[in-house]
């Protein structure tokens, strides 16, 4: 029973729902890698390659079929066979992620949330760190989109694929943030992954 248990799950296709989501390679042997590739099939090229353990891999979104899922590392993104991917525990959808990388570019930024506390940082200035005072989900639209607020800065951040104009990878969230600076008041705008930098 266990044996076939565990073959219907494998051919279960995933869904697309709550994504994006980390996942861990799975079930490549140590001396090889898994593809990358521009399209979803084997026919298409190979645009990167993610190793046999490696984990911390974001998940945008799957194809109709939710057997190729759409990832982004570096500065690229494609698409990898899902039956290679295992997600990774204890995310709850409806929470605001417990770790953000968000970045903008015009003037360059970055904000990151990490265990209830969200660092900025710009060119301009030294890195500020406040303790996030709230978070939660749209009351209209779920898990599509959360709040944040600061002492500083507060914002939404959307499950929405998301480009940096810079490069050719993509992200899974946008962010709009209101930062206040002493006096002055600043609406921000940019990309965010759950992917450690």
């Amino acid at each position: 029973i266990f044996v076939l248990l565990a073959l219907i799950l494998s051919v279960v296709p995933v869904q697309a729902q709550n994504l994006p989501a980390l996942y861990d390679v799975y079930d490549v042997r140590s001396d090889d890698v898994l593809n990358v590739r521009s399209g979803t099939g084997t026919g298409h090229a190979i645009v990167g390659e993610l190793a046999w353990n490696q984990r911390g891999v974001e998940v945008l979104r799957v194809n109709e079929a939710g057997r190729w899922g759409l990832v982004s590392s570096g500065e690229w993104t494609g698409w990898t066979a899902m039956r290679f991917l295992r997600r990774q525990p204890g995310y709850n959808p409806t929470l605001f992620p417990t770790r953000l990388w968000c970045v903008g570019t015009e003037p360059f930024w970055s904000m990151q949330f990490d265990s209830g506390t969200m660092t900025y940082r710009s060119p301009d200035a030294a890195a500020v760190a406040d303790p996030v005072d709230w978070t939660g989900q749209s009351s209209n639209v779920g898990s599509n989109a959360y709040g944040f607020s600061t002492l500083r800065t507060s914002g939404s951040v959307t499950r929405r694929q998301c480009s940096d104009g810079m490069s050719d990878r993509l992200f899974g969230f946008q962010i709009h943030a209101v930062r206040h600076s002493g006096a002055s008041v600043g609406l921000l705008s940019g990309c965010c992954t759950m992917q450690a930098p």
